[in-house]
């Protein structure tokens, strides 16, 4: 993620363990947990970067490079298979996050038509 504000931006890496997400997803607590901190997430910010400053330029620039080329990785994490609509959904709705597209579009469907005005 990319945190900016005015001039400056700073990196940040949020890191959660896969313990934590199957109680998010299921909502079951594990029995064996091979350390402590499976239900903390961790968080890592760069420093600030001056986009005014050269030198902080281009030291923030590899940075998203780095993060880009993460990305774009052909391992394990890019042939993990994608969530369908229905989980998204059934996570959208566990914890109150907006709609997804499938629902927009079929909500949108069942509304009458409206009447578009510039005033």
């Amino acid at each position: 993620m990319i945190s900016a504000l005015f001039h400056h931006i700073a990196i940040v890496k949020l890191t959660v363990h896969p313990l934590y997400l199957e109680w998010l997803n299921e909502g079951t607590v594990p029995k064996t947990t091979p350390d402590n901190t499976w239900f903390s997430p961790v968080i890592h910010r760069t420093r600030w970067y001056d986009l005014f400053t050269p030198e902080d330029r281009a030291e923030a620039m590899r940075g998203l490079w780095g993060v880009f080329s993460y990305m774009m990785r052909a391992g394990p994490a890019a042939r993990r298979p994608m969530l369908g609509e229905r989980q998204r959904s059934e996570i959208a709705h566990k914890f109150n996050f907006r709609k997804t597209k499938h629902e927009v579009a079929q909500e949108d469907d069942l509304d009458p038509p409206r009447s578009q005005s510039l005033y």
